[in-house]
């Protein structure tokens, strides 16, 4: 027949096809730790569609809902998503067949082998104008004709449609009158009971208006709608609109809307109104007027009026703009008034200004509550700048207030200051005057104050006198008759505080200074006119060698002094004749070091105490001695004799203690050590008296023929003996161990004997025992056995606790070859858990493996837990994989299967825990392509993931590439709609698109240099945009690249961002500015050079809130090493400098540091040199005052000569100085140490 026909068949033996299955869960990462994050409130659905073609699709989703502190962004929270397909019937596929001739075309699906009828058949014919329709389906069939008349001016067109026997019909056409410009558009449409809807709408365009009329038929409303929209350029716009409609059974109702702007332009003004009606005959409580208009004289004259009626509340505005200028008076008025009776409103605002260059007047008018005004007048004149005359009056109410204020220059330095107050009957009267003769080098100045008011009379007098020597400030204020006073002198070296205001307080302070002695006085009085006695006084004096100080208060006296002496110091305190505190410290250096301290007071059993201390030292002997009297009769001494031969495997020391002294129980202790090692032979004693007591004890450690002896013994009067002897031999592979403790009579043993090889072939046996004189302690013995060598492995331990056995039994294999055998097994059997038996097997080649293990007697007779794996890995494209796992109370199994053929791929996992059963599938239909065709589903028991569905499809249409992914559950989805369009790897436009809510956008584009970046996020209504530019300039050496940044959010105002770059390989010069709100910038401004010789680099920052800051940074490599640092803040500057040579093990260095914030600069040196023969360091710091460190060492390890010298500006310590020199190569030993103090020196 000269046709196409297309057969197409497919089956589907499946009963359920998963398309996507996706589930994810949110964490949260602290310290490198993941914790997921619980969701309670989240949202699960699922729905299928009914399955009328004998299949439904199914899907679940679940996410997590937006809270009010969220981002405004789908995906806030865990979400999941599982869509699959599953069939309805008994159908083994479909049957799709398609034809198509000149002028017809049929269609025809069906379902083999289903119990109902799903066949489904269409055909559309076509014969000159007229066209046929033959659909059948299970559940409805139609049959229908139609023609058409298709010419310039009429279009028509008319259907009839029988669908069960019953008629419907459509007659639709469109006139044209083009001369008129008039088009009439209709429409209707017939069934079975009549005409269900007759439309007819008429366009029209005149010359400048446009005309709309429509009328509207059906058996339950119709309606009539005039509208007519009209125009003039610069004059007004108008719309009107007149609309008829009526309900079944109702009555006729009218709406009737006008809107008009308006604009009228004279020579004088011009008028601007604006008015628009709204009246609904149904509802007339929305019914709604405004009239609004404003006149405009000049910018000086702007007057405005309105009216707003919706049903019985009116609103009336009213707002004035008058400003004028003549003559030098400038004139200004403003007014604004809302009113609204139904309300109870009535608002008004006036102000008139007016000023001119000597004189300011104001007059303000208030009103919030109908009947409450509040005025405010207020003036201001002056008289060149010799009078100033301010008057303020304000009332509201019955409130009234006044505000006088007069200001006189009565001559140079003479000023007069007057407010006159008045409130209600009350007035109020402040006066000040100032008089100052200061001049250059003096402060000579004169306050007078006055204040009358109803109940106060006050006068104030301030005189301020002050030079370069001396300053004087005295007050004097009068109280409603009452005088106070206040003087106040005070110069470089004395203080003077007289204040009579409460109480008459004194406080006089001065200080004298001679050439060696300084004096202090401090006298207080707080109540100088009624009790004078009322006094304290501090009097001080210092020299270089006492001090001396005095404190009085009321009739109590304190004396406190010290003295330096040659070789101590006395201190003392003394507060009566025959109270005292007196303290005396002397100390002695030389060989024998000594320290002496008395303390003498009137204190009742302490009225002398005293501590005397000795130290010497002589080659390996030492000796110190103490002695301590307290409250007059308690004692106490110690000795303390050693000496000491040192080295490394040969040494020896003797120690003697003795310790006496009054306390109880404490009267007398002697101890004494005695300790040598020679080579591996160690020998201690130690001996005590302890009053009446004795204690020795004795270790001893020796190698044997085979191994090592030892022996320690412990005897005193307080405990039993403790002798403890250990053995230990090893002779070719025997091994015989063993250690006894005795405590009195109770003895310890523990033994260890056997055979131990561990060459090629493993073999152990071994007899562990251990013998305790505790009754809750068994005796413990065990025999163990372990041999292995590469093939098989044994191991057998038998133990014996008392009554009670221990056993460990293993066993294993390995056999290799094609397929490898590995098993074992394990029997453990204790006296505190049930015995425990377990086996395992595992056999692996190159594509297989199968795994066993059982455990049984675990727990008691609970029963035996057993896991069965086993799994085929062919390829990366075909694998299977299981596992069984069970017990006598539970049962669980997982599988795994992936397979690729033929470019689609099939993957699944099917787990399962006792009745409940886990089901993920995946199926990508063209794993060939680029293009994503996945289909993927979950089935489970749980209700929260069954029925879950994923299905992503791609297309591609030249450089656009168009994404659709849906996720559903149930009867909800989310669908995502992503493209993206790809000219080049710089030129590319992406965008995510979420349920038609959120939208993600982001584009990017390359031209020559430049690069732009535009990024877009949207919900709702609102959007945060981010646009990024980058573009880069070359000229000649000189490169220039340009990068801004513009962020723009819902939330905070537009913020920028720029960086400037200028380089030529030499200079670096980038600039940062942030701009975080309109012409608020902060700017940092960067420079950096280098070369083989320097490096440079300078920054500066400035912002709105703070000073600027900058830093220098420059480093010299030659041709003398050398870094300055330079800080600026503000006008504050600091300066660092580094200069100096290193080189392996030498170095000298300086480093400098200038600040403003520093009186005087600071200089650090240091240099130290390691590779001469005589190695040196240096260290010193110098600020005002120089402080000085050096070191010299020469010599080997052997024979050596060291000196430390520091030099510091403290009169005691000047000069220290640390030096010594040992030879231990010639006979006889020779070592030598030195301590200079200033000039003062110690030598041993």
């Amino acid at each position: 027949h000269k046709g196409k026909l297309v057969d197409i068949a497919f089956n589907t033996p499946k009963e359920k096809v998963e398309v996507i299955n996706v589930q994810t869960k949110f964490f949260y990462l602290e310290n490198d730790e993941e914790t997921e994050k619980d969701v309670d409130n989240k949202v699960v659905s699922d729905s299928c569609t009914p399955g009328t073609t004998g299949i439904a699709l199914c899907g679940e989703y679940s996410y997590t809902p937006r809270s009010e502190s969220s981002p405004m962004f789908p995906f806030v929270g865990p979400f999941g998503a599982h869509v699959y397909f599953k069939k309805t019937d008994t159908h083994t596929g479909y049957v799709l067949r398609f034809e198509h001739e000149r002028n017809e075309i049929s269609f025809t699906a069906d379902t083999p082998g289903s119990e109902k009828d799903h066949r489904i058949f269409v055909n559309l014919a076509k014969s000159d104008n007229a066209l046929t329709l033959d659909v059948q389906t299970p559940f409805k069939s139609a049959q229908g004709s139609g023609e058409y008349t298709w010419q310039t001016n009429n279009k028509n067109a008319k259907m009839t449609l029988m669908l069960d026997g019953q008629q419907y019909g459509m007659d639709a056409s469109l006139i044209i009158d083009r001369k008129s410009k008039k088009f009439e558009p209709s429409l209707v449409i017939t069934a079975p009971n009549g005409e269900l809807m007759n439309m007819k709408v008429t366009f029209q365009k005149g010359e400048m208006s446009f005309d709309t009329d429509l009328e509207l038929k059906t058996p339950v409303f119709e309606t009539a709608v005039k509208n007519k929209f009209s125009y003039a350029t610069d004059s007004f716009v108008s719309f009107d609109t007149d609309a008829e409609y009526k309900m079944a059974n109702g009555n006729k109702q009218t709406i009737h809307e006008t809107f008009l702007i308006k604009k009228e332009v004279s020579d004088q003004a011009g008028t601007y109104s604006v008015t628009f009606d709204f009246i609904p005959s149904e509802f007339s409580d929305l019914s709604l007027e405004l009239d609004y208009k404003t006149v405009v004289a000049n910018l000086g004259h702007i007057e405005s009026t309105g009216k707003l009626i919706r049903g019985p509340v009116t609103w009336e505005a009213e707002h004035l703009w008058l400003y004028t200028s003549e003559g030098g008076q400038r004139k200004f008025e403003a007014k604004l008034a809302i009113k609204c009776p139904y309300r109870n409103v009535d608002y008004l605002a006036s102000l008139n200004l007016s000023h001119s260059s000597n004189s300011v007047q104001s007059d303000l008018l208030l009103r919030g509550i109908p009947g409450k005004d509040l005025s405010i007048t207020a003036s201001l004149s002056k008289n060149r700048d010799v009078e100033i005359n301010g008057n303020i009056a304000t009332q509201f109410g019955d409130f009234k207030a006044a505000f006088e204020v007069t200001y006189n220059k009565i001559s140079a330095g003479h000023h007069k200051l007057q407010i006159i107050t008045k409130h209600r009957d009350e007035t109020c009267l402040l006066e000040g005057t100032l008089k100052n003769t200061s001049s250059q080098g003096k402060i000579n100045a004169v306050i007078d104050g006055l204040c009358k008011c109803t109940g106060y009379d006050i006068k104030s007098s301030l005189a301020i006198q002050a030079d370069y020597e001396k300053a004087t400030v005295d007050m004097k204020t009068n109280v409603n008759g009452h005088d106070y006073t206040a003087r106040l002198e005070g110069s470089a070296t004395s203080v003077l505080i007289d204040i009579n205001i409460i109480k008459h307080v004194l406080l006089n302070a001065y200080v004298t200074t001679s050439e060696e002695i300084s004096k202090l006085l401090i006298n207080a009085e707080w109540d100088k006119d009624v009790d004078p006695t009322k006094t304290f006084v501090v009097e001080g004096e210092l020299s270089p060698k006492a001090i001396h100080l005095n404190l009085k208060f009321v009739e109590k006296e304190l004396l406190l002094s010290s003295k330096l002496l040659a070789r101590g110091a006395e201190l003392e305190a003394k507060w009566a004749s025959d109270k005292r505190v007196f303290c005396a410290i002397s100390y002695s250096l030389g060989e024998t070091t000594s320290l002496t301290a008395t303390v003498e007071t009137p204190f009742t059993g302490w009225e002398k105490q005293d501590a005397t201390f000795n130290l010497s030292l002589k080659e390996h002997e030492i000796e110190s001695r103490f002695a301590a009297t307290w409250k007059n009769s308690e004692q106490v001494s110690l000795i303390v004799k050693a000496n000491v031969q040192p080295g490394m495997f040969t040494n020896a020391m003797t120690a003697n203690i003795l310790f006496t002294s009054s306390l109880s129980n404490f009267e007398r202790m002697t101890f004494l050590l005695e300790h040598s090692m020679i080579d591996t032979k160690i020998n201690s004693k130690i001996e005590g008296i302890w009053n009446d007591k004795e204690l020795k004890g004795n270790f001893n450690l020796h190698p044997s023929e085979n191994g090592i002896e030892g022996r320690l013994n412990f005897v005193s009067s307080f405990t039993e003996e403790v002798l403890i002897t250990l053995s230990h031999k090893v002779s070719d592979k025997s091994l015989d161990s063993s250690i006894e403790a005795k405590y009195g009579a109770e003895t310890l043993t523990v033994t260890l004997k056997g055979h131990v090889d561990f060459s090629d072939v493993h073999e152990v046996a071994l007899v562990f025992k251990v013998n305790t004189p505790l009754a809750e302690v068994p005796e413990i013995s065990a025999k163990i056995n372990y041999n292995n060598d590469g093939s098989l492995l044994k191991l057998d331990i038998d133990g014996i606790m008392g009554a009670q056995k221990l056993m460990l039994s293993m066993n294993g294999s390995l056999i290799k070859g094609e397929t490898t055998h590995i098993k074992g097994d394990l029997r453990f059997i204790t006296p505190f858990t049930y015995p425990l038996t377990t086996t395992f097997k595992h056999q692996y080649s190159q594509q297989t493996f199968t795994s066993e293990f059982e455990m049984s007697r675990i727990w008691s007779s609970f029963g035996n837990l057993k896991l069965h794996a086993e799994g085929q890995m062919i390829s990366k494209s075909n694998m299977k994989l299981s596992a069984v796992l069970s017990s006598p109370a539970n049962k669980a199994s997982i599988s795994f299967i992936h397979n690729v053929a033929e470019k689609k791929m099939v993957s699944s996992i099917d787990a399962s825990l006792n009745a409940e059963r886990f089901y993920v599938s995946v199926r990508v239909l063209d794993v060939a392509s680029n293009l994503a065709d996945l289909e993927a589903e979950i089935a489970s028991t749980f209700n929260e993931l069954d029925d879950i569905k994923v299905t992503i499809k791609s297309e591609k249409t030249g450089e656009i590439r168009t994404s659709k992914i849906i996720f559903s559950k149930g009867d909800k989805s989310i669908n995502i709609d992503h493209t993206i369009t790809i000219n080049d790897l710089l030129n590319w436009e992406n965008s995510f698109n979420v349920n038609g809510i959120y939208l993600l956008k982001n584009k990017q584009t390359h031209s020559g240099n430049g690069y732009t970046h535009e990024l877009e996020y949207a919900w709702n209504s609102e959007a945060v945009h981010l646009d990024i530019s980058f573009d880069k300039a070359q000229n000649g050496n000189l490169n220039e690249v340009n990068t801004q940044v513009l962020l723009k959010t819902p939330w905070t105002e537009d913020m920028k961002g720029e960086l400037h770059l200028k380089y030529d390989n030499v200079e670096y010069n980038p600039i940062i500015v942030i701009e975080y709100s309109p012409g608020k910038k902060i700017e940092l401004d960067n420079t950096i050079k280098f070369d083989e010789a320097f490096f440079y680099m300078e920054s500066t920052m400035t912002t709105p809130f703070w000073q600027s800051l900058g830093y220098k940074f420059n480093v010299d490599f030659k041709p003398r090493p050398a870094i300055t640092l330079v800080l600026v803040r503000g006008d504050a500057k600091t300066t660092i400098d580094i200069g100096g040579t290193y080189e392996s093990g030498k170095l000298d260095g300086i480093l400098e540091i200038h600040s403003t914030y520093l009186a005087l600069p600071i200089t650090v040196e240091a240099s130290y040199d390691i590779l001469a023969e005589v190695k040196s360091a240096q260290l010193a710091v110098t600020y005002d005052i120089k402080y000085e460190i050096t070191g010299v060492l020469s010599g080997n390890t052997k024979a050596a000569k060291w000196s430390l010298v520091t030099e510091l500006p403290i009169e005691m310590v000047q000069c220290m100085e640390f030096s010594g020199e040992y030879n231990v190569m010639e006979m006889p030993l020779s070592a030598k140490v030195s301590f200079m103090l200033n000039s003062r020196r110690y030598e041993v």
